[in-house]
């Protein structure tokens, strides 16, 4: 429901929605060659950059535009691909990719690929929750997305899984502030202090800096959702 509107979902696919391309003014632009689409540099650097990222070592700033794409790496699903090579399945959090100079793409599909399925695996004792910053009250591209998974036991927790949409030309696991998450027990110091972890190598853009403190409060509301127990109807 985030994602976009009942009319968007009738017709859109999956596939679809992981495969979208950057939202970048300058990208869409017939009048500007980015480095994107081969040019030597990203105008958004220096430019109107208010949407863009602040993470991932890319020659590119701009964002992955997919809600699902946060939300299904956050769940580990897989991806299977069919082309003339055969079929070939991979992590959904493989199959996306920063781009760079040899190839100027979000993902490692090949040409004559196509997506044929994705899989969620089963996993019962975990609760998850994806929570979206947008710039209108709805069905608008995320300023900011945090798809979290959690499992307790015993009052620990024993795994979760931690990525950011709108800060990064794919989506971002935070893998190093998922390290502090296990073995520890749910509180919301623990969330802030992973929240600031998952953030550390961020560098904002002249106009996007507001980006920061937004993901940090969303860091820390989705890690507290994931970890509260879903009452049972």
């Amino acid at each position: 429901g985030l994602a976009a509107s009942p009319q968007l979902r009738n017709m859109a696919t999956i596939g679809g929605n992981l495969l979208q391309r950057p939202r970048c003014w300058y990208f869409r632009s017939d009048l500007v060659t980015c480095w994107l689409k081969g040019g030597e540099d990203c105008p958004a650097r220096d430019g109107e950059n208010q949407h863009h990222a602040l993470l991932g070592d890319s020659p590119c700033v701009s964002v992955h535009p997919s809600d699902l794409a946060t939300a299904l790496v956050a769940l580990d699903a897989e991806i299977q691909l069919h082309g003339a090579a055969g079929e070939r399945t991979l992590s959904l959090d493989e199959f996306f990719m920063l781009p760079t100079n040899e190839r100027r793409l979000e993902n490692v599909l090949e040409q004559s690929e196509l997506i044929t399925a994705i899989t969620i695996p089963a996993s019962p004792a975990a609760q998850s929750t994806y929570l979206k910053a947008m710039d209108r009250k709805v069905w608008a591209f995320a300023q900011v997305g945090v798809g979290a998974t959690m499992v307790i036991e015993n009052q620990r927790i024993t795994r979760a899984r931690l990525v950011l949409g709108g800060v990064a030309p794919m989506p971002w696991r935070a893998t190093e502030a998922e390290a502090l998450l296990v073995g520890a027990a749910p509180d919301r110091a623990l969330f802030e202090r992973v929240a600031r972890a998952a953030l550390e190598g961020a560098v904002p853009l002249s106009k996007n800096g507001y980006k920061v403190p937004l993901a940090t409060a969303l860091i820390v509301r989705a890690l507290t959702a994931a970890s509260t127990p879903t009452p049972v109807a």
